[in-house]
């Protein structure tokens, strides 16, 4: 499993209500992404980042998510996207109750 850590700078202008409002109408695009198991929005006022932080199947999934299209799109709303991609060593789900650890 790969986690990947979007950030992006958020415009002093737009309103964290209203930013809200402009990640709400992207979650059915998120839905149907191929591989994506889960995603989190993030916004921190004080700094003024936004971003996200994405578990994804496959490295290569998560690579055809966030393509030239996709990051053009990020830098136009708000800006530039720093990407970081990370392998899931280990990941623990206290809803669920499970520990899943990577090739085991």
């Amino acid at each position: 499993m790969i986690s990947v850590v979007i950030k992006f700078p958020i415009p002093k202008e737009i309103t964290p209500e209203a930013y809200k409002d402009r990640i709400k109408d992207t979650i059915s695009r998120y839905q149907k992404i191929s591989g994506l198991i889960r995603k989190n929005y993030i916004f921190d006022e004080k700094s003024r980042v936004g971003g996200g932080i994405y578990n994804f199947a496959s490295l290569e999934d998560a690579k055809a998510c966030f393509d030239e299209e996709w990051q053009k799109r990020v830098e136009t709303n708000f800006g530039k996207p720093e990407i970081t991609y990370f392998d899931n060593l280990i990941e623990i789900d206290n809803v669920l109750n499970t520990v899943k650890v990577s090739d085991e």
